[in-house]
């Protein structure tokens, strides 16, 4: 990545996930149901699966490396260096890594609170059934993430992307270049994960179904709680840049900040749902998504204050953005009225969720081409190349 070389970087972490997945279902199935090993047997096969991916990851980068090793090789640098000490290269090291660990470590505590009450609330003092509580736990903590993780893949590739690219403008000190960088990101982030997300939350329940079974109960928290993913994700980006302006003391107060927020209002907003009929369990989620809020909001005033940057052509893109959104919801929805498909067996739900993804891909594709919001975003060069690797004909979208 310090040589731009994103691409590879990207791979190697794509190569590293599919191979990591395939262990543990193959692995675990052929262990458990064919080899009729124990439980305990495969487990240890898809723990091992992390390995495997890891060793794969490494191995293909290794050989990019070595195809591409004049790219690497430099000429001895001829002027005189400063001795550098063991002590001063661990206590840079210690100054960079721990506030990564504090920021991780803080957001961490918002599946604690959760933890720590959502069960106790709801049991003791809502009187829902210890399944249902337990229920709704265990989407927060273990099956809504692993769903939550398409949208957040998203940005994951982009901070990738984003560290040597902003980290660069930052050194030469040319923030107008930062500024723009910043902007698009964002642009580019929130053209992405906000149709990922309202396409999840209409389909919640073929989704669901196809992962872990048909649940009434289950695919209507993970309706709300996919937009848990939406903040993280612009959370994600938002520090990432923070950290690269080496604002560590800043970021600490507004994700402690943020975590201070889900604190205070995770029991109130439990209490408030039930009070109005809704699932006590959307309350948690409510909290989570108010606390990124906050950090986030904090993190755009930095900048704002300390670059200078201006989010008016963002904000006016994500209104063209929500805009189509809804256009794409009416219709997904006015289509689902029609083509009625039972999404309780598995093979349906994946129907289901191919015919409308589709569908909803299609509208909102077309109807950005269509207003020019693609290319305001992307550029036309940058879709051009995508256009010729599809065989298409190189020119401007009408």
């Amino acid at each position: 990545q310090g040589h731009k070389y994103i691409t590879v970087s990207t791979i190697s972490q794509v190569l590293e996930q599919i191979s990591r997945v395939l262990i543990i279902i193959v692995g675990s199935y052929v262990a458990i149901k064919v080899l009729d090993l124990p439980v305990k047997a495969g487990v240890g096969i898809a723990v091992f699966g992390a390995t495997v991916g890891g060793l794969i990851a490494y191995i293909y980068l290794l050989i990019k490396m070595r195809k591409n090793i004049k790219h690497f090789e430099q000429e001895d640098d001829k002027t005189e260096e400063n001795t550098i000490t063991t002590k001063s290269i661990v206590k840079k090291i210690l100054s960079y890594a721990i506030p990564f660990v504090f920021v991780s470590l803080i957001t961490s505590f918002y599946s604690f609170v959760d933890l720590s009450t959502v069960i106790k609330v709801m049991v003791n003092n809502l009187k829902y059934t210890v399944n249902d509580a337990e229920l709704v736990l265990s989407i927060f903590s273990t099956w809504g993430n692993k769903l939550n993780m398409i949208v957040l893949s998203v940005s994951t590739g982009l901070v990738t992307s984003l560290i040597p690219n902003i980290s660069s403008s930052f050194a030469k000190n040319d923030f107008v270049d930062a500024r723009n960088k910043i902007n698009k990101s964002l642009q580019m982030l929130l053209y992405l994960i906000v149709p990922m997300t309202v396409g999840i939350c209409l389909l919640a329940t073929p989704i669901w179904t196809i992962f872990y079974g048909y649940n009434v109960l289950s695919s209507n928290i993970f309706k709300f709680y996919i937009f848990i993913a939406l903040f993280s994700s612009l959370l994600t980006v938002l520090t990432t840049i923070l950290q690269l302006l080496n604002e560590y003391k800043k970021l600490f107060l507004y994700v402690l900040y943020g975590l201070i927020t889900k604190i205070v209002l995770n029991v109130p907003l439990m209490y408030a749902f039930n009070a109005i009929n809704i699932n006590a369990g959307h309350g948690p989620t409510l909290a989570t998504i108010l606390g990124f809020l906050v950090t986030i909001v904090l993190i755009l005033i930095l900048l704002y204050k300390k670059i200078g940057v201006d989010y008016t052509q963002t904000l006016k893109r994500l209104f063209t953005i929500v805009y189509v959104c809804f256009i794409m919801s009416l219709i997904i929805i006015l289509l689902k009225q029609v083509i009625q498909i039972d999404v309780e067996s598995r093979s349906m739900a994946l129907l289901s969720v191919v015919i409308f993804s589709s569908v909803g891909a299609f509208i909102y594709i077309f109807i950005t081409i269509k207003n020019g919001l693609l290319t305001d975003i992307f550029g036309q060069t940058y879709i051009n190349r995508i256009l010729k690797k599809f065989k298409f004909k190189k020119g401007s979208i009408q």
